[in-house]
């Protein structure tokens, strides 16, 4: 043990120990004096003293020789009356069981070895654990130096990063670390696993990289503000992920400081909740939508229609209400049963969803009632066309269990403001009218406003004579003729529609017309002018006579229709006629009404030699830029600038830019509507070349008009 002479070895006497410096742990230094040696010694106590960890000097058997604390190992403090001078190192009590195998076998590899041995071991005590990193290394004379440090607080701080290490890697959230400037310096496997972007292509970039431009630059002004100024920010925020698609995501952003409150770092926290706004969505939607028919509901529909009447009400607009409820569809469940009901529901939603215009709604309003609202109503007439077709709709039979059903509807019908100032009256009022239709024996529908019914039956009856007209011929076309100016050259003549009823009564077509467009009998109405015109037309050439132009009236549902050109070469082929002898005459309104559908048709007419007026020219649109756009021939001026023509200096001041106008444009211009000589003879001062009007002649039969085209020219009278 330490003190025992007869285990050293004779050459390795030790000094004595001058005050408490270890003796050994200065070395051999021979050649000095003793007063050198004394200094250095209370050097390294001082040094030893102060110095923080604890230093156990072992003789080269492994027998304890000193002990001291440190500064930092008060541990140590626990055991000293059992750290005794000549303890075996193994057997100290700092060791356990477990941990005493490893002190004696660090001590062997550093005695056979000469080599320093690092290791570290628990201290387990009653109330905690602690732990201890020991170093062992050769300290001169055969001695062994073993020094003991307390790295429990190490150890913890270690596991609290593996910790916080882990939670980051295996975090369903997304992470990012950027620095001060917003560079990416670390994320996480979450966040390839949402963004689709992996660490390589991440590092580096700035999270801009994930902008998805569903926000705009004010979003993220707010953002960058929030955390320069309170540190954190926390949203919902739309990006974009590696493959394009955008989702929802929800962002936590936090500002790391440094001890001066200087920003270092930004730490996001995201998680994808796509699935969370789907769930949303899918409750929402069952909230308020039919469950059968995926329908909007009740709630969804008296929502929508408070809506539309408030904005009906700002803009000084109209909207109607249509109620429908099968006739006799307890019959149904009766015979075939409730799911053979359900089919029928669900097949009657499809058959309104297909009859109604984009932002009209239709709903299931509970059992076999529905209902549609028809906002930004132009004219309370459209709700009976609407009415009429669902009916029509509803009559075409229903296949269940391969069998054919038939049904019939009842349909109520309220206007707003008409018949209500807000949802709950125009519910009620729609509800009433169809009570009424009810009891008329259904399969048919009412207005709840009588006048409605009225105005909608007069309608019916002209519609349905429309449609006999067309059956019997009732039509016929009566020629305008259209005249040179200068010359009094008969240059043209233009096509007017006129219907004389089986009772012999002559309908205006300013009451007919409007029906027609409104019904779709427009199209076949003007299929059989523009046939009946070009057969005229071509009979007076074969008749040898002048030839002249026929203008048709084209409707815009023509021009919609897509068709015109193909029935125009099938018309002109069928009767003959050269392209020549046609022109087409359509409104402003209505050519902006359709107008990329128009440019096309007209330039397909125009290279075809048929050629193309702008009709009542200055009472639409107006917009001049359809005469650069467009391939025009002219343009024909609205009688309403002729009529006062006389007195009102504007009104030939406008007529005169018309002209000019024309003449750099290289158009024709007719002006209609002129009915006295006063009127013709400021038209000729003003320039113009072209005139239609009772002046020359009224429109004419036939027979009649046959008669100038033969002469080729038209005197006024007088």
């Amino acid at each position: 043990m330490a003190g025992d002479d007869e285990r050293r070895e004779p050459e390795e006497e030790l000094l004595p120990e001058k005050d408490g410096v270890l003796p050994g742990m200065i070395g051999e230094n021979e050649g000095r004096e003793y007063g050198v040696e004394h200094r250095r010694g209370e050097v390294l106590e001082a040094f030893l003293e102060n110095f923080p960890d604890g230093i156990l000097l072992l003789d080269f058997q492994g027998n304890v020789l000193e002990c001291r604390m440190g500064t930092e190992t008060t541990f140590l403090e626990m055991f000293r009356e059992r750290m005794i001078a000549g303890q075996r190192f193994s057997e100290l009590p700092i060791f356990s069981e477990e941990t005493a195998p490893r002190a004696a076998k660090a001590f062997e590899k550093v005695r056979c070895a000469g080599s320093c041995v690092h290791c570290e071991f628990p201290l387990g005590l009653s109330d905690r654990t602690m732990f201890l990193e020991m170093r062992l290394f050769p300290a001169g004379r055969g001695n062994i130096a073993v020094l003991l440090r307390d790295v429990t607080e190490l150890r913890l701080v270690e596991r609290e990063l593996d910790l916080a290490e882990g939670i980051i890697q295996n975090a369903q959230e997304g992470i990012v670390v950027t620095d001060a400037a917003g560079i990416i310096k670390m994320v996480n496997p979450a966040f390839t696993e949402i963004t689709g972007y992996t660490p390589e292509e991440a590092l580096g970039r700035r999270p801009s990289m994930l902008k998805s431009k569903h926000h705009g630059r004010e979003f993220y002004e707010s953002m960058w503000r929030s955390l320069v100024e309170e540190g954190h920010w926390q949203g919902e925020i739309w990006n974009r992920r590696k493959s394009g698609e955008v989702y929802p995501e929800w962002l936590s952003i936090g500002a790391l400081r440094d001890e001066r409150g200087v920003i270092r770092h930004f730490v996001s926290v995201f998680s994808d909740i796509s699935q969370l706004k789907a769930q949303e969505m899918q409750i929402a939607h069952q909230a308020y939508h039919d469950r059968l028919t995926g329908l909007p509901n009740r709630h969804l529909f008296r929502d929508r229609l408070m809506v539309e009447v408030a904005q009906a009400h700002r803009e000084g607009g109209a909207l109607g209400v249509l109620l429908l409820n099968l006739d006799r569809f307890k019959n149904v469940n009766d015979i075939l049963g409730h799911a053979a009901g359900d089919g029928i529901l669900v097949t009657v939603g499809e058959r309104l969803r297909g009859l109604v215009k984009e932002g009209d709604t239709v709903s299931s309003m509970g059992g076999d009632e529905f209902a549609v609202l028809v906002p930004r109503l132009a004219v309370p007439g459209e709700m009976g066309r609407l009415a009429r077709e669902i009916l029509a709709s509803l009559r075409e039979p229903f296949e269940v269990e391969g069998q054919r059903f038939y049904l019939t509807a009842s349909i109520g019908i309220s206007v707003y403001p008409l018949d209500g100032e807000d949802q709950v009256e125009l519910v009620r009022t729609a509800d009433l009218a169809l009570r009424r239709a009810k009891e008329q024996g259904g399969d048919g529908y009412s207005f709840y406003a009588e006048s409605m019914n009225q105005a909608v039956s007069k309608k019916l009856v002209m519609e349905n004579g429309l449609r006999r007209a067309l059956e019997r011929e009732e039509f016929a076309l009566y020629y305008q003729p259209q005249v040179e100016v200068k010359t009094g050259r008969l240059i043209g003549v233009e096509a007017l529609l006129r219907w004389r009823n089986e009772d012999g009564t002559v309908i205006s077509p300013g009451e007919f017309i409007p029906l027609a467009e409104e019904t779709g009998l427009i199209l076949p109405i003007g299929e059989w002018v523009l046939h009946k015109a070009c057969r005229q037309n071509r009979q007076w050439r074969d008749a040898g006579f002048p030839p002249v132009e026929i203008s048709v009236n084209i409707s815009a549902l023509q021009v919609a229709r897509g068709n015109l050109v193909s029935l125009v070469a099938g018309v002109l082929e069928k009767t003959g006629l050269e392209p020549s002898g046609l022109a087409v005459e359509i409104t402003e309104n209505s050519l902006m009404e359709n107008r990329d559908a128009a440019r096309e048709i007209f330039r397909a007419l125009d290279d075809m030699g048929v050629r193309i007026y702008i009709d009542d020219f200055g009472t639409g649109y107006s917009s001049l830029g359809y005469l650069k756009n467009f391939a025009l021939s002219g343009f024909k001026v609205d009688k309403s600038f002729v009529d006062g023509i006389a007195t009102c200096v504007r009104d030939a001041a406008i007529l005169e830019a018309m002209f000019g106008m024309a003449r750099s444009l290289e158009l024709d211009v007719v002006v209609e509507g002129v009915e006295n000589a006063v009127q013709l003879t400021v038209l000729k001062s003003l320039g113009c070349r072209f005139v239609q009007g009772f002046l020359y002649s009224t429109p004419l039969p036939p027979e009649m008009a046959t008669l100038y085209v033969k002469k080729g020219f038209v005197r006024p009278p007088g």
